[in-house]
């Protein structure tokens, strides 16, 4: 005879068996969903650090080009560039890899700043070097009695042939008076700005400068005095009468603007004693420099004049035979008093 005995809690434990395996199928489900988000989330952290990173390189590189005033060409090859690029650009760990490459654009080169997946750039252009100004100075101008120069010119007309002429670049003061004992006679004007020759500003060259970059200044009474502040006129108006050819630019770094190099003393060194580029003259006595001008600047020298020393021209001073001259003064004044 077989005895059946009732098992009262059987079906209670399998169901809540039943209960506890779903509960635990669907808490592994949202572990794995957490897991999925927690994942996806430090993927966009690395991401946006790559990010943050190549964009680094980018400002990095920029701001060794301005700062240090280094050229784009300066850093283009990896063989060439210099070592101390990598310490400027990159003072943290795992640092992008930074490339530079030419452009679809004459004088444009493509900067490129790669960090894992993420490859950044910006397109940078040399700044072109015409268009400075036939004087440049950082220092105070002061210039007395009558004086005609012939401008540079920024490489794109403005209209047809009238071109955009910068007469002088300033950083400091600059100050023009008339004085009739000091002056030409034979010249019309006080101050007066010509039209470039042919050829002169660059090769091809053949236009005038328009009007609102051609300063005149008539011939008024002795001690009449106009003059322009750099630091309160820059990127402003200037004051009557002289006109947009006045540049005043209280950022000017003309050694590098001219010569395309940073100002150091051994490309001081280097461009000075370069005899292809430049008659090196040291100046004992300033008031030499008039005679100094005109027995270098014959006709036909294609050679510049670096004086080195005060610069005193008290007379008038006839070196036109050639279109374009270059005069550099270092470690002197240079003082303009015409007869």
């Amino acid at each position: 005879m077989m005895t059946f005995t009732k098992q009262c809690g059987v079906v209670t434990l399998l169901i809540t068996s039943v209960l506890l395996m779903a509960a635990l199928v669907v808490t592994l489900g949202t572990y794995r969903s957490v897991f999925h988000q927690i994942k996806v989330a430090q993927n966009e952290v690395e991401g946006r650090k790559a990010h943050w990173l190549a964009e680094g390189g980018l400002e990095c590189t920029y701001s060794y080009l301005r700062e240090l005033d280094k050229t784009i060409l300066e850093i283009k090859e990896a063989s060439t560039r210099p070592a101390h690029f990598s310490d400027w650009c990159s003072p943290y760990d795992n640092q992008p890899q930074i490339t530079i490459s030419d452009s679809v654009t004459a004088k444009a080169y493509i900067v490129r700043s790669s960090k894992r997946t993420q490859s950044l750039y910006k397109t940078i252009k040399e700044t072109s070097q015409l268009g400075r100004g036939a004087i440049q100075s950082t220092g105070p101008i002061e210039l007395i009695g009558t004086l005609s120069l012939k401008p540079t010119v920024k490489e794109e007309p403005i209209r047809g042939n009238e071109y955009e002429c910068v007469s002088v670049t300033f950083a400091d003061l600059l100050t023009y008076q008339y004085d009739s004992v000091h002056g030409d006679s034979g010249q019309s004007l006080g101050l007066e700005v010509l039209d470039p020759s042919a050829d002169g500003p660059f090769s091809g060259f053949d236009g005038v400068c328009d009007s609102d970059y051609k300063t005149a200044i008539p011939k008024a009474s002795s001690g009449s005095r106009y003059s322009i502040y750099a630091p309160d006129s820059y990127q402003g108006t200037n004051p009557p009468p002289f006109k947009k050819d006045f540049n005043p630019d209280p950022n000017m770094n003309p050694f590098y603007t001219f010569f395309g190099m940073a100002k150091t003393d051994q490309n001081i060194v280097d461009l000075s004693q370069d005899t292809e580029l430049f008659k090196h003259t040291i100046l004992t006595n300033a008031t030499d420099c008039a005679t100094e001008i005109m027995d270098h600047f014959t006709l036909g020298q294609t050679q510049g004049l670096w004086i080195e020393g005060n610069c005193y021209v008290d007379t008038a001073v006839v070196a036109t035979n050639n279109q374009s001259q270059l005069l550099v003064i270092q470690d002197g004044a240079l003082a303009l008093r015409g007869r």
